[in-house]
């Protein structure tokens, strides 16, 4: 719960689109809405997980939006050097995939307190709203899934380094 009300603060923070927390959305699933334009996006700030039960979508609109998309926002709280570990030592393709994935997330757009609370990097919000802005200009509706998220977080970081 910490995690996702650091996003929050984070975007309120660095980002110009405007967001909205309630424990209503929380309740309905949903951890932020965000209007783009005319159109309003839901936010799932979510922990990567194993576990596939924790992996399935709640998908419920809050009473009285309409949501048109619902983007997943993943965070890890596994350390830079332990994904590097897990690429490394990955058998199969989509492991090694995914490690790589979790790696640049936790190198580029998260940090560690000394209490090893996870926090987001400015960056990170900002990439979500470029993220919003783009899908919702090309009439794109349903889910992103947070491998397109941590995909197009990758590609982002390439094209905005110096």
């Amino acid at each position: 719960m910490l995690t996702q009300f650091h996003f929050s603060y984070c975007w309120l923070v660095h980002c110009r689109l405007p967001l909205e927390a309630k424990a209503e959305y929380d309740m309905a699933g949903i951890d932020a809405l965000v209007n783009v334009g005319e159109e309003t996006v839901a936010l799932q700030v979510k922990k990567e997980t194993y576990r596939s039960e924790a992996r399935i979508r709640r998908r419920f609109a809050p009473q009285g939006k309409k949501v048109t998309l619902i983007v997943e926002v993943p965070y890890t709280i596994t350390t830079a050097e332990k994904w590097c570990q897990k690429q490394e030592s990955a058998r199969k393709s989509e492991v090694k995939e995914q490690a790589s994935l979790f790696l640049h997330l936790a190198e580029k757009f998260q940090r560690w307190l000394p209490n090893n609370f996870v926090v987001f990097s400015s960056n990170y919000c900002r990439f979500i709203e470029h993220l919003l802005k783009d899908a919702i200009a090309k009439g794109h509706t349903g889910t992103i899934g947070w491998r397109l998220t941590l995909e197009r977080a990758v590609e982002w970081s390439e094209s905005t380094s110096p």
